[in-house]
């Protein structure tokens, strides 16, 4: 079964993952939610050389069905992870690599450290960088909560949060740049 997504400006897509009504769209005011990310020292101290900001993030509609998957999966506790992309293309996620969420809450999120190390290495190995981390919201609207904005690991990180609160999906992506939220667009490519 297909079903219709809603991705910038109105234009409709099918969605292959079979899940009712995906919805991706401009800003809205949210609801808070706690989260924090633990990062290792060597990922975040690498990261941060990167600041530059695109104007889209490209998302693969193959790691766009896996979030949306894992968040419905680990529903009432928030899905976390992590997106890559090709070394010369810091908006481009091509792969969603899922995360344990170690605060095992519905509330919170702590990407599990040494699942976020082995996941950088092996991003590495293939000329590839993490991009940007990926959580849910399970009852409130997909916006950076003030944690989220105090621990943002990277100027260049894309932010992406999956909100279940309708009763589709919901995904926005962020960028949070000393303590600036904006909004992107998200365009899911092939």
């Amino acid at each position: 079964m297909t079903t219709r997504c809603l991705i910038r400006g109105g234009e409709a897509r099918n969605s292959p993952a079979g899940h009712s009504s995906v919805l991706i769209r401009g800003l809205s005011a949210g609801g808070i939610r706690h989260c924090r990310i633990a990062a290792t020292g060597f990922a975040v101290e690498r990261q941060l050389q990167r600041t530059s900001v695109g104007d889209v993030l490209q998302l693969r509609r193959s790691a766009f069905d896996l979030i949306v998957d894992l968040a419905i999966r680990e529903y009432p506790l928030e899905a976390c992870g992590l997106i890559s992309g090709p070394e010369n293309n810091l908006d481009m996620a091509v792969e969603f690599h899922p995360c344990r969420n170690v605060a095992a809450s519905a509330r919170v999120y702590e990407l599990d450290p040494l699942e976020h190390m082995t996941i950088e290495r092996g991003v590495e190995r293939d000329d590839r960088e993490i991009i940007g981390v990926v959580h849910s919201h399970t009852h409130s609207e997909p916006y950076p909560s003030p944690t989220d904005v105090a621990q943002a690991p990277d100027p260049g990180w894309h932010y992406v949060i999956v909100s279940l609160k309708r009763e589709g999906p919901e995904l926005r992506s962020y960028r949070i740049i000393d303590g600036t939220i904006t909004e992107e667009p998200v365009d899911l490519v092939d």
